[in-house]
């Protein structure tokens, strides 16, 4: 693909995560490439890479647009990212909305007077309120402060920095050795994580779902964080287990992997969506011994089987900001009131 093609194609992206704002942008990217699977490996990073750039600087870039009197497009953020933060001028700019068959269209007259005031202007402006310049959602910044006082800055910068990107070993399919031997065969370069013994680490994003070791259920993608969670509560052969805020199953999956496919486990969520997904999940990765089970306002199911789990597991829901250098559009999909 040509600049111009990645830059439309990026733009195209953000105008599906911008039509669904309530879906994690990473689903939305997974659903936009297996669409295209015409995009190839270095192209789907550099679109991804512009995208994700956006998302992750969107407090910043809409600043801008508004106090120059613009409504935030996906087109203008995409503008503002390639002047504000690769540092393009105005004039280079204008040339990769060149209306050629597979890049963007030309700017308009509106467009190109934004361009022309973005030109030179820093990332972070002066008058920016604190939010924004640090990069942090109003509902957040009260509770981010209290907790983090004057090392907040620090705290926020660490946050802009992209992640890596975790897989878990599903040793129902193989051993970590395995894994890491088919993924480099794939063009990958994973390397054992510091403290989970089931786990690998990519240094960037990457297309994991398309590879053979994730569609045969070989690796999952989960944080380091989240598989040390799974390995704490020592689920083992023979066990009942309840996984009681199980989401998508990510947890549920470990412990059914620690438990070699012996004993029972329930995946328990108040979504019945996430269990679909999470049902998908468990077919892929091998697993025979978990159920789900959807939750519902005044179900008796937990009561009835008091004292019959030997674990229980209860990740409760939560702000998720501990993923936002991964999911830089959660700032955006959480609220004050979901908190609430």
């Amino acid at each position: 693909m040509t600049p111009e093609g990645r830059l439309a194609a990026s733009i195209d992206m953000l105008h599906e995560v911008a039509e669904a704002p309530r879906r994690p942008a990473d689903a939305i990217a997974a659903d936009f490439f297996r669409a295209r699977r015409y995009i190839g490996g270095s192209d789907r990073r550099a679109v991804s890479d512009l995208a994700w750039g956006v998302l992750r600087q969107r407090l910043r870039l809409e600043w801008w647009l508004r106090e120059l009197g613009a409504r935030p497009t996906p087109r203008l953020l995409a503008l503002a990212h390639i002047m504000l933060i690769e540092r393009m001028r105005a004039t280079e700019a204008a040339r990769r909305f060149d209306g050629g068959r597979f890049g963007p269209g030309p700017l308009d007259v509106g467009e190109a007077g934004v361009a022309e005031a973005l030109d030179g202007r820093p990332l972070i402006g002066k008058a920016m309120p604190e939010g924004v310049r640090l990069n942090l959602p109003d509902w957040a910044l009260p509770g981010l402060a209290a907790r983090f006082g004057d090392a907040l800055p620090a705290e926020a910068a660490a946050m802009e920095k992209p992640a890596p990107l975790d897989l878990r070993v599903n040793r129902l399919r193989g051993e970590r050795a395995a894994a890491i031997a088919a993924l480099r065969a794939e063009g990958f370069a994973p390397e054992p994580t510091q403290f989970s013994p089931d786990g690998l680490r990519l240094p960037h994003r990457a297309a994991i779902t398309a590879t053979a070791a994730y569609r045969e259920g070989l690796v999952e993608v989960q944080d380091e964080g989240s598989q040390l969670i799974a390995a704490l509560v020592g689920a083992r052969p023979g066990m009942r287990v309840a996984d009681y805020c199980a989401g998508a199953a990510g947890k549920t999956l470990a412990m059914a992997a620690s438990m070699a496919n012996q004993g029972r486990i329930t995946a328990c969520d108040v979504s019945a969506p996430r269990l679909e997904g999470a049902v998908k999940r468990l077919r892929r990765a091998g697993v025979h011994n978990a159920e789900t089970h959807l939750l519902a306002p005044g179900d008796r199911w937990a009561k009835r089987r008091a004292g019959t789990f030997d674990r229980v597991l209860v990740d409760a829901p939560c702000t998720g900001s501990g993923t936002w250098r991964r999911n830089p559009d959660a700032r955006f999909r959480t609220n004050a009131q979901d908190l609430a």
